[in-house]
């Protein structure tokens, strides 16, 4: 007996949410992502109703989705919303992730990373005092590590002015799949940071801007001691410290920058300056730069190998998906 033409194949869902007007790859990432924002409430002890941050979590979800679904639509505003969605649902909760990361308590790896730095050279003993010894640098170098976060969607935004499609998927892809890494990465092998390793924090307290380099250590200590912490969408910092994703976001602004004309140096001058500024600033092991630089070469690669693959399919398939002749 042949199966019947109605019978539900899982392999159908796909194209049912296509024939609705949703796009699948939107919603599995929305449901994954709420999948483990919800496991990180189990994880993470605090004072916020349960019920309060699933509801949230749930609508940014949806409308997750629904923004990249309008995205599709192609036209300049929706791109603009689905890029701002991509970028904000990916912060938002990669950022509980790195919090749920550290509940769990993996053993800290700072030690080894010291050893790292000591082993090519690096002495932050006598690192950051010289940091300390230019006050007006590190005030700068401050003001450059915060306007990261704030340039990172900017770029995103002149990218898509400049109709530069492609490029703009590579630049959202870069960020996420780096996102996602980093916090895996954290989560697998935590670190308190240099500052608090070396036992340079009152240093620090004396000599650099409020909570340079030590600015996660209430909450790091919280966390890992199963203390009860607030959670709020609107005011999540993730505490991640190998590797640097600050260094991975400064090295997209160079990316990102690179094919906007007069913004290509300007942007390349800012990537290094963030780069530098993870130490004194974030409190960062050279190494942690090192390893946020080889996160952004992987995900650039993927990106490239993942065009390559796409355009290599373009010349052999036609508009209706029949497969075209070859050129004699």
């Amino acid at each position: 007996m042949s199966r019947s033409s109605t019978a539900f194949r899982l392999g159908d869902v796909p194209d049912a949410l296509r024939a609705m007007g949703l796009p699948p790859s939107g919603f599995v990432i929305a449901a994954c992502m709420l999948v483990c924002n919800v496991l990180t409430l189990q994880f993470v002890r605090h004072d916020a109703p349960n019920e309060e941050l699933i509801t949230v979590s749930i609508a940014m979800a949806v409308t997750f989705a629904a923004v990249v679904r309008l995205a599709l639509a192609g036209n300049r505003l929706a791109s603009t919303l689905g890029a701002f969605a991509i970028l904000l649902f990916n912060l938002s909760f990669s950022a509980l992730q790195s919090l749920a990361g550290l509940a769990v308590g993996m053993p800290l790896i700072d030690r080894q990373l010291a050893q790292i730095d000591s082993f090519f050279g690096i002495d932050h003993h006598a690192l950051i005092p010289w940091f300390a010894d230019y006050p007006a640098l590190v005030t700068f170098l401050l003001q450059i590590y915060a306007m990261t976060t704030i340039l990172v969607p900017l770029i995103c935004l002149l990218l898509i002015a400049s109709a530069q499609r492609d490029r703009t998927m590579k630049y959202l892809f870069i960020f996420s799949f780096s996102l996602a890494l980093t916090v895996i990465i954290a989560t697998l092998i935590p670190a308190v940071g240099s500052f608090e390793y070396f036992g340079l924090t009152e240093f620090t307290k004396r000599h650099f801007p409020h909570g340079s380099g030590i600015y996660h250590l209430e909450s790091f200590n919280a966390l890992r001691g199963q203390e009860p912490t607030t959670l709020s969408f609107f005011n999540i910092n993730g505490i991640v410290t190998f590797p640097s994703f600050h260094t991975t976001m400064g090295l997209l602004l160079a990316y990102g920058t690179w094919t906007l004309g007069v913004l290509r140096w300007p942007g390349v001058a800012i990537s290094l300056l963030t780069v530098v500024s993870c130490i004194p600033i974030g409190g960062h092991y050279v190494i942690d730069l090192v390893a946020g630089a080889a996160v952004f070469a992987l995900a650039h690669h993927l990106s490239c190998a993942r065009d390559r693959n796409s355009r290599k399919q373009e010349r052999w398939l036609q508009p209706n998906g029949e497969m075209g002749e070859q050129a004699s």
